[in-house]
Formats: C-alpha cells, structure tokens, sequence
C-alpha cells in the first residue's frame, strides 16, 4: 500500500515534531484483499462474497502500475507521483525501460488503492488454512487491477461529489465474476451503505 506521504523539507535546525508525524500518518492495512474468479480471498483462504466497512475517501491513493512477466511470474511497479518508481527508487522512465527489456507485453495501467474498517463480521466459505478471519475494527487493504478500476473509481467520484474529499463512508465490497473468452477473473465493486 501506500507509504506517508514526505514531508516538505523542515528547514535548517528544525527537528520533526509529533504534530508533523501525526498529521502526515496513514494507518496501514492489516491484512490484504486478493480477489479471482472465484469471490474475494484473505490470506488466500476460503472465499468471501461481501466485505461491510468504513473507507475514508482522503486515504484512497492512485498509482500508476507497471505489470511484466520476469520468470513466468507477474512482478509490479509503481508510482504515485510519475517521477519516481516505489521499490527502487529509480526514475519511472529508467524502471519501465527496463521492465519492458524483461517483458515487451509489459502494461502500464492505472489503479486505486484503498483501505477498509471492518464494522461486520466477514463469512467466509471453505477454505483449507486454519486462518482466524478479521475481526471488526481491523483495516483491510486492495489495490485495484487494470479492469477493477472502473468499478472502484466510480464509487470514488460518486462518494466525492456526494460528500467531499473528507468523508468516512460506509461501504459494501461484492465480488464481480468476469468472463472473456477463455479468460476468467473477478473484481471488486463497492456500493454505499446508508
């Protein structure tokens, strides 16, 4: 997920006070939201259809993603400012240069990435892990595919007109099975609890 966002430069002899880390802190998610064909996964156990809980619209962020393929296996980077790649800190020019060296099909898309405040129980059915399910009040995390975007970003626009960029809303997530072809996946929509 997301990292602080830096603070602008303190200035000489200016020491970080609590009131700058605390008004910069993002809380990070506990646990992660995969999702396939199937129905949503956490902690790739059972599969979940329905997720109840709280989305603060300021914590949402919107990354650039870089998808390639190195050893028959998808490897990501991003950006959130178009300058500089997450992970390696290189320029995002000289990363996807050098991503598309490994893979030419190497896709850049846009993503949402966003957090949930469990405030129901999450049932989930099957599953082989003996894995506890989050609890109420836990911060669950996804970040969105090339085609969950949509889905998420509308909600997003629909939550900022209807309430501002400062709201906390209460928010369904459902599983959305998707079917092209041969090809199978899933994605998450999001609907407003009133």
């Amino acid at each position: 997920m997301t990292p602080p966002a830096p603070l602008a430069p303190m200035g000489v002899g200016r020491v970080k006070t609590l009131a700058d880390a605390v008004e910069t802190f993002v809380e990070r998610p506990e646990l992660f939201i995969k999702v396939d064909y199937y129905g949503m996964h956490i902690e790739d156990d059972g599969i979940i259809k329905e997720i109840e809980g709280e989305m603060k619209l300021d914590d949402l962020k919107f990354p650039s993603v870089c998808r390639y393929t190195r050893a028959g296996t998808h490897d990501y980077l991003r950006t959130y400012d178009g300058v500089r790649e997450v992970k390696t800190g290189k320029s995002w020019g000289q990363a996807l240069d050098e991503a598309k060296r490994i893979d030419q099909g190497a896709d850049v898309y846009e993503a949402v990435e966003y957090t949930i405040s469990l405030t129901k129980e999450v049932t989930k059915v099957g599953g082989k892990k003996e894995v506890t399910p989050p609890v109420i009040g836990q911060r669950l995390g996804h970040t969105t595919s090339r085609t969950g975007y949509d889905p998420i970003m509308k909600f997003a626009r629909d939550m900022f007109k209807k309430h501002g960029a400062g709201a906390t809303v209460k928010v369904r997530l459902e599983h959305v099975q998707r079917q092209k072809g041969q090809n199978k996946w899933g994605v998450i929509s999001a609907t407003e609890i009133e």
